[in-house]
């Protein structure tokens, strides 16, 4: 009489290793998810937390290079403010699996919301590849592209989509994402950044966190700015990007 074996459950550990893996052998992965019922939210949502952490820390330390006074500020700030940054990626994290469900139901997929946030938090790597290639000219696409083709992927495994219409249905959504970030870049990143660490360093906790006067309020929010718009120039001439202003 022989005996079966009870397959182990799908925990944290097993979903970080497919997490990781997934850009990797994405077929592999979800073809063998496929015959699995979705985790519970009690796993998929710690892996996906994970990610967005390595994603802040590597944001973190762009910011403090463009911006080295917010380096100064005490490590119970910087605590609670990555604390705060993880709680409220939680719920944005269940309006992007929105999102994503809605183009996985346009792809003609069969599943459940469960399944769109299972494929979405499976490919939360692509949050700390995107964190870390935004450092680069050239490269900063790749993460999206890869986070499309998983998700395309995705819908044929996890949702039964038909593969070609998937594959449309992503390839648009690739080109509308790789434009918006393109743009993003050329207009709107400098500025926010130089305008956000005004509005951080004004404020009068912060101000009295780092340490800096008043007086160098105005100046260190505009050298912020400065330093991001010729990085974003560098290649056409920092020269000029910080001439300009």
């Amino acid at each position: 009489m022989s005996e079966t074996r009870a397959e182990p459950a799908y925990g944290l550990a097993r979903m970080l290793e497919d997490t990781v893996v997934a850009p990797l052998r994405p077929g592999a992965v979800f073809s063998a998810l496929e015959g699995r019922p979705a985790p519970p939210y009690g796993v998929m949502i710690p892996n996906l937390l994970v990610f967005c952490a390595l994603s802040y820390a590597a944001g973190f330390i762009r910011a403090g290079l463009v911006t080295p006074a917010l380096l100064n500020a005490s490590p119970a700030l910087t605590a609670i403010a990555t604390l705060a940054a993880l709680v409220l990626a939680v719920p944005l994290s269940f309006l992007a699996a929105g999102v994503l469900h809605a183009f996985m139901l346009l792809s003609g997929g069969e599943g459940d919301f469960q399944r769109s946030y299972q494929a979405s938090s499976l490919m939360s790597l692509v949050l700390a590849l995107q964190a870390l290639l935004n450092w680069f000219d050239w490269v900063w696409a790749l993460p999206t592209v890869l986070a499309v083709y998983l998700a395309a992927l995705a819908a044929r495994s996890l949702h039964r989509a038909p593969a070609a219409r998937s594959a449309v249905v992503f390839s648009l959504v690739g080109l509308c994402a790789v434009a918006g970030q393109g743009g993003w870049r050329v207009c709107g990143e400098e500025e926010l950044a130089g305008c956000a660490a005004r509005v951080v360093l004004q404020a009068p906790g912060f101000r009295q966190v780092l340490g800096l006067p008043a007086g160098q309020v105005w100046s260190a929010g505009r050298a912020a700015g400065l330093r991001v718009r010729a990085h974003a120039e560098q290649p056409h001439g920092a020269a000029r990007g910080v001439g300009a202003v």
